[in-house]
């Protein structure tokens, strides 16, 4: 029985976690960013966090020491982009909001992550240019 209940809930979270494909195009990362993103998580859980808050300072603190860089996001045409191997501003603070949802999630897995990160930076979850005002 209890093996049963295990598939059952394994079969449930392979459904609704979600996969990198599902952007179909509209998405950059490395497998330097997948790695970044599981040794966050580690560092993330390690420091036990009670708020979104803690997780989110747990998460921007595991990134100390990556580079500043300008110019992390302009692709053309617009897509995610996921960089975690530098940083400027705006991305850091976004990406450890992002890191920070996802590791108190009940699904904390890379496709977790990428949809708490366009939720974060596209009005309406739909990716568009960020400068968009949505009146279109």
């Amino acid at each position: 029985m209890k093996r049963v209940a295990i598939l059952l809930l394994c079969a449930l979270l392979s459904i609704t976690a979600g996969r990198a494909d599902d952007w179909e195009g509209n998405l950059t990362f490395s497998a330097e960013d997948v790695a970044a993103f599981e040794g966050c998580m580690q560092s993330v859980r390690s420091a036990a966090p009670q708020t979104v808050g803690d997780a989110t300072l747990a998460a921007a603190r595991h990134f100390v020491g990556r580079p500043y860089v300008a110019a992390t996001l302009e692709k053309d045409p617009e897509r995610l982009v996921v960089n975690l191997r530098e940083w400027d501003c705006t991305t850091l603070v976004e990406s450890a909001v992002a890191l920070a949802r996802t590791a108190r999630s009940d699904a904390p897995s890379f496709a977790t992550y990428l949809r708490e990160l366009s939720r974060l930076r596209y009005r309406s979850d739909t990716i568009n240019d960020y400068t968009d005002d949505g009146s279109r």
